[in-house]
């Protein structure tokens, strides 16, 4: 008997622990989601993955609410043109109930208004919210970061 309890608890637990990594890789493909409609200037996709309060902050220190913040990232030939390098093993995905929140760096590629082309690393943190069941993105920062 005692071994049929202890076989139910390590299974128990081994189902919670599958679950929760099953929700950190849904919240981490949210952020790359936001990520790869940024680059398409996909300004329909990125309001439906983002909070309606959503404020975020890009590296210059500047923070939009959410329809600037599209409108931001939707200007036509400038703007960032990739976002890459993902590296999961450096992603921190800690989840707190319905909560979220990712902390990564990622490598970009911005063209300026003058259509010269920029890269660089940007350390981001993005707080998710579930709701309803569905995750959205609530907040979101990125600083650039002095590669050396």
């Amino acid at each position: 008997m005692k071994k049929v309890i202890f076989v139910i608890i390590v299974l128990l637990i081994a189902l919670q622990f599958g679950n929760a990594q099953s929700v950190k890789d849904d919240v981490l493909n949210l952020v790359v989601s936001l990520d790869n409609s940024i680059v398409k200037k996909d300004s329909i996709k990125i309001k439906s993955l983002l909070n309606e309060d959503f404020i975020g902050t890009i590296p210059t220190g500047e923070s939009f609410p959410k329809n600037l913040y599209i409108r931001f990232h939707c200007r036509p030939n400038v703007g960032l043109v990739s976002i890459n390098g993902i590296d999961k093993a450096k992603t921190s995905v800690r989840l707190y109930g319905n909560s979220a929140i990712v902390n990564r760096r990622v490598h970009v590629s911005k063209k300026a208004t003058d259509g010269t082309m920029r890269s660089f690393d940007v350390q981001r943190i993005e707080v998710c919210i579930q709701k309803q069941g569905k995750w959205y993105i609530a907040a979101g920062q990125g600083t650039e970061v002095n590669n050396k």
